[in-house]
């Protein structure tokens, strides 16, 4: 509520995705759809668990870099609302499948901006050498090859530069590059990038020396710089959807731990 109550306040176009990777189960799913939010999955199983108690196939993402054809199929035969590409391999596999199914379905393209985030390196996923997404250069490229593709609808950009992040600076870098990249689209292609997909990494107070950005505080930057980037490049506003995921279950619960065994090391 505190996301949906930030951007409403801004009065723009945006959509909140729950990232299930965070914590996801029916109970889960259940209040996501009370609440009106969005959900990211990054497997069948995560999809069917949505699927399974009503969930709108029209308001999950799926995510991953390594999706399975049998995933691939079963997103297209149930019509979710947008499968997220990270290689041109998938991008064929895509488009193939749906040929098969006579149907058409909607992307976004995982960018890597190039971006280093002050987190742990396990859980940097921005910077030039991550496994995910694509390099911001080659985008223009790669959008040739979408724009291509008879059953694939290009639907926007995405990013996502890590978790657990405190130091928002990041994101004002990454705004710059994702929004200078839609304004080359444009001037190759001729067409607008509609969605802009921020993905989340928010950090939370795990330690009393742990200084997260409010949500608020997060939301307004993000906004801020979209908003500025957008009519620096003389671009239309673009829908901004972010993904948050621990920054909304974090805190929901801790866990207690008891001493069991203890091994006593001579020295």
């Amino acid at each position: 509520r505190q996301y949906t109550s930030a951007f409403s306040k801004r009065n723009i176009d945006f959509e909140v995705i729950y990232s299930g990777k965070a914590f996801l189960v029916k109970a889960i799913c259940n209040i996501l759809k009370e609440e009106g939010l969005s959900l990211d999955v990054s497997s069948g199983g995560e999809l069917y668990t949505a699927l399974s108690v009503g969930f709108s196939p029209d308001k999950i993402f799926f995510h991953g870099n390594n999706k399975s054809q049998e995933e691939i199929e079963f997103a297209v035969k149930e019509k979710i609302g947008t499968m997220m590409v990270d290689n041109e391999y998938e991008l064929d596999l895509i488009n193939q499948i749906a040929k098969e199914l006579k149907s058409k379905v909607k992307i976004m393209l995982r960018v890597t901006p190039g971006i280093d985030t002050h987190t742990h390196k396990y859980i940097q996923t921005g910077q030039a050498d991550s496994k995910f997404g694509i390099d911001i250069s080659k985008v223009p490229d790669f959008i040739k090859k979408v724009l291509s593709k008879k059953h694939i609808i290009y639907n926007g950009l995405h990013c996502h530069l890590g978790s657990q992040i405190f130091d928002l600076s990041p994101y004002v870098l990454a705004i710059k590059e994702i929004v200078k990249l839609t304004r080359k689209i444009k001037d190759i292609e001729g067409i607008d990038t509609p969605n802009l997909n921020l993905g989340g990494g928010l950090g939370v107070k795990y330690l009393e020396s742990d200084l997260p950005p409010s949500i608020e505080n997060f939301v307004n930057l993000i906004v801020d710089n979209v908003e500025n980037e957008a009519r620096k490049n003389n671009l239309i506003m673009p829908k901004i959807l972010i993904e948050p995921g621990r920054s909304i279950v974090a805190e929901a619960g801790i866990t207690l731990y008891t001493i069991g065994t203890i091994k006593e090391i001579p020295g």
